[in-house]
């Protein structure tokens, strides 16, 4: 599994999740990489507004607790609404970048390998481009009254 963030400003860091992901294992790449790529693009944290899935990790007491004490708000989400997710298209951005390869990766580290690469190589403009969009999908969203959309 693959954990990411991204930003207007470009892609944020991301890390492989060995394993079962449980709330304090979520809390700890909160700490490292959502910390780590607000510092980076010097982001600061109470303009920062989060977004996520409304996973059972995600909306933990433990992590809702974690991130009020360091000051994240948290947008509020409807369920299943991955049309307004922009990080879903990143993912799908990511994809068709390993799906262009002329070969399948032989094992985990050599596609752990392909995809670290593939995801530090993410131009700015595409995340950019994702949260420019936003507000047509959202427009998109509300003119079929929260229905299904081809977008």
């Amino acid at each position: 599994m693959f954990w990411g963030c991204m930003s207007a400003e470009g892609i944020g860091y991301g890390c492989k999740i060995e394993g079962k992901m449980d709330a304090d294992i979520y809390i700890s790449i909160l700490e490292e990489e959502l910390l780590g790529t607000l510092e980076y693009y010097r982001l600061p944290k109470e303009r920062t507004i989060f977004q996520q899935d409304g996973a059972s990790i995600h909306t933990a007491k433990r992590v809702g607790n974690w991130l009020d004490q360091n000051g994240i708000v948290v947008l509020e989400w409807p369920a299943c609404s991955p049309d307004l997710n922009p990080i879903e298209n990143l993912w799908a951005y990511l994809k068709r970048k390993l799906d262009a390869y002329d070969r399948v990766p032989e094992g985990m580290l050599e596609l752990w390998e392909c995809v670290e690469k593939e995801w530090n190589a993410i131009p700015k403009k595409v995340c950019a481009s994702l949260y420019k969009g936003m507000e047509k999908r959202m427009q998109a969203v509300i003119k079929v009254k929260g229905g299904h959309m081809t977008y």
